[in-house]
């Protein structure tokens, strides 16, 4: 395989050498993979130009090999904004938040370490993990009383999630009418990353996700060292609208329409941008990038939630499972990942 496909090469090559190599590249790939383009994509100041490619309707984003360092000094020079010492002082009878914020911050992120990354397509986008699917047009019962409960107007799409016979449940109703069910499968994490194995793939390990999350960059946030504080991440998949003027602890320097976190990093994927999910890595036992919305239902200040979406962000209550409990179907997310050999 082409020894430019690797971060040091890859980037001293010139927008069409990248896109005749990227063309190249496919002819190598596995059955059902294409070429799709090469298109630059910019975040926290660095850019770069990213081959993406399909599979099954699905994007994969070329992410060149190499030595990197991930993690974040416990000693960095990061200064807490007024706003975010107030919303840090707010659940002050809490033990963790007696210690100033630059404090707690170097307590829940890692250090910083140099690793090596193969070349690799990672999938652009997440999906969630820990459902199988209820067979259509053969529903059973406990999704005909959903439907029959929740489903009473015949227009609209619809999705809900319910507790049945023992198992979570979700029946969705796409815009033509049609059924579709699937049912918390109680797997583990390994027995899932056995399944993607199976299928030629594998997740992210936690060391590549931070590199994956952060795309070198040494900010706190893959964006920079600061989030707003006018509302939690995941408010931002609402459709309500909000302006500055709606909470007085906006900082002034976040536009009502800043929504970095939801757009694609320098590598061109879509990561840690809703704390309420955990997202899969190669180790059994290990989640990044959320908490389950833990902090956004706890109350406390909302620079705890964005503390999740953090590239180096790793509180081991937190991030760490029992790898013989079954996955949080509704909570975790995860994106495959397919090592290219040079």
């Amino acid at each position: 395989m082409d020894e430019y496909l690797n971060r040091e090469r890859w980037d001293t090559l010139s927008l069409s050498a990248k896109m005749s190599r990227s063309r190249r590249l496919a002819w190598d790939l596995p059955a059902g993979f294409l070429y799709h383009s090469v298109q630059s994509f910019q975040c926290g100041g660095r850019t770069n130009d990213v081959a993406r490619y399909t599979f099954a309707g699905k994007l994969f984003c070329l992410v060149p090999g190499g030595h990197f360092t991930v993690g974040r000094p416990a000693d960095c020079m990061w200064q807490p904004t007024p706003e975010e010492i107030d919303d840090w002082a707010d659940p002050a009878s809490e033990d963790d938040f007696e210690r100033d914020l630059p404090t707690y911050i170097a307590s829940v992120t890692l250090r910083p370490r140099i690793v090596e990354f193969p070349t690799m397509l990672v999938e652009a986008e997440v999906e969630e993990y820990g459902w199988e699917p209820i067979p259509y047009p053969a529903i059973d019962r406990d999704v005909r009383a959903v439907v029959h409960k929740h489903f009473t107007s015949s227009s609209g799409e619809r999705s809900v999630d319910s507790y049945c016979s023992g198992a979570w449940m979700r029946v969705r109703r796409d815009r033509s009418g049609k059924i579709y069910a699937k049912r918390d499968a109680g797997r583990t994490q390994s027995e899932v990353s056995a399944i993607l194995k199976g299928a030629g793939f594998r997740f992210p390990s936690s060391d590549e996700w931070e590199y994956l999350c952060g795309g070198g960059s040494i900010t706190l946030y893959r964006w920079g060292d600061h989030a707003p504080l006018d509302r939690d991440p995941n408010e931002f998949f609402s459709e309500v609208h909000r302006t500055d003027a709606d909470d007085d602890r906006a900082p002034s320097a976040f536009s009502s329409g800043w929504r970095e976190h939801m757009y694609p990093n320098s590598l061109g994927l879509s990561i840690a941008r809703n704390p309420y999910f955990f997202e899969l890595v190669a180790e059994p036992n290990t989640t990044r990038g959320g908490d389950g919305g833990s902090a956004i239902c706890s109350g406390a200040g909302r620079i705890l939630a964005w503390l999740t979406l953090a590239t180096s962000y790793f509180e081991p209550s937190v991030c760490t499972h029992d790898p013989g409990e079954p996955i949080e179907v509704g909570y975790t997310i995860g994106r495959r990942v397919l090592e290219l050999t040079l």
